[in-house]
């Protein structure tokens, strides 16, 4: 279970990688396999069919319906996740040496070069917006910042994630995991 907000090394970055959860989570998993890693929700939003768990003290809000997970969202301006990174030697040269964590207080730029370094390809998305800067990750996995404050807003992985992930990278990929058969 996650415990004070921390959870292990690099689990955002295996995240951003491939859409995959704390603890082996992912989209269309059940709503029981939330509770036994993560523990009792803060507030639930919706009815037993459909809605959202959060979870406040972690940041997370998790989509449902009919039982089946169909999102994973990290809220960075309401919770306080934290996500520790490991970084190597030649990194903690190249990034700022404060780096150490991606939390609400992490900038765009330093949100970007930790994905560079982690090899993970993004392109921008949703350019109508005036608000926020969206990117998505080539796992689709769609990363919002607040133009307000250049600052991590949300982190986001759903059926819609895909869709825009498809559209930014091209169709034609079918290597992503959980991927429901016959669906974007």
């Amino acid at each position: 279970m996650v415990q004070n907000n921390i959870v292990e090394k690099n689990w955002l970055i295996q995240f951003l990688k491939g859409g995959i959860f704390y603890g082996n989570l992912s989209l269309n998993s059940k709503i029981e396999d939330f509770y036994h890693i993560l523990g009792k929700y803060t507030d639930m939003i919706g009815n037993d069919e459909r809605g959202w768990l959060i979870y406040f003290k972690n940041g997370y809000r998790i989509r449902y319906i009919d039982n089946s997970i169909t999102e994973l969202a990290i809220l960075f301006k309401e919770g306080n996740a934290r996500f520790p990174i490991e970084v190597t030697s030649y990194e903690k040269i190249m990034l700022d040496k404060h780096i150490t964590e991606i939390s609400k207080k992490i900038q765009i730029h330093e949100f970007l070069r930790v994905l560079g370094y982690n090899n993970i390809k993004w392109k921008s998305c949703d350019e109508r917006s005036k608000e926020g800067m969206s990117i998505v990750t080539e796992s689709n996995v769609i990363v919002v910042f607040s133009l307000e404050n250049g600052k991590l807003y949300r982190i986001v992985y759903s059926h819609i994630s895909i869709a825009l992930g498809n559209q930014a990278f091209g169709s034609g990929r079918r290597s992503i995991k959980n991927r429901i058969p016959g669906r974007i």
